[in-house]
């Protein structure tokens, strides 16, 4: 799902600025990181550097993940 709305706001505006985090899987986000010309980064400097999240995980990590951003 995050893949499909990176490549969807890619399509929109190539100059808009995308950082990603990928927690269990570093291959992955590499991936997106030459595919869509993302920045890859840690959890935390992904929060703390953006304006706008978008979580995109499944339903049983969505707890954890919020849990981080307290």
């Amino acid at each position: 799902m995050g893949e499909a709305i990176i490549s969807g706001l890619r399509k929109t505006d190539q100059q808009l600025h995308i950082r990603v985090s990928n927690r269990s899987n570093n291959e992955r986000m590499l991936r997106l990181v030459d595919q869509y010309a993302v920045t890859a980064g840690k959890f935390e400097d992904t929060v703390e550097n953006s304006q706008v999240l978008i979580i995109a995980v499944k339903p049983k990590d969505v707890l954890g993940v919020l849990k981080q951003l307290k």
